[in-house]
């Protein structure tokens, strides 16, 4: 059982404005052999993380 702080007034995911938890390249996985090489895949053409959320708001929304 933890008693301590638990990160209680942290910000636990990475795109905020106070530079918390921010990706760090230097311990991601290599990258894996397999008929080739495969590495890092960005699902996001550019920098759009809205769209897709967004159109998953409008279809679900009534």
């Amino acid at each position: 059982m933890r008693t301590g702080g638990n990160h209680s007034g942290t910000l636990g995911y990475e795109f905020n404005s106070y530079g918390e938890w921010r990706e760090q390249p230097d311990f991601r996985e290599p990258p894996l052999s397999i008929e080739g090489e495969a590495d890092h895949w960005n699902y996001c053409e550019g920098t759009d993380y809205y769209s897709r959320p967004g159109a998953l708001f409008q279809l679900m929304t009534p």
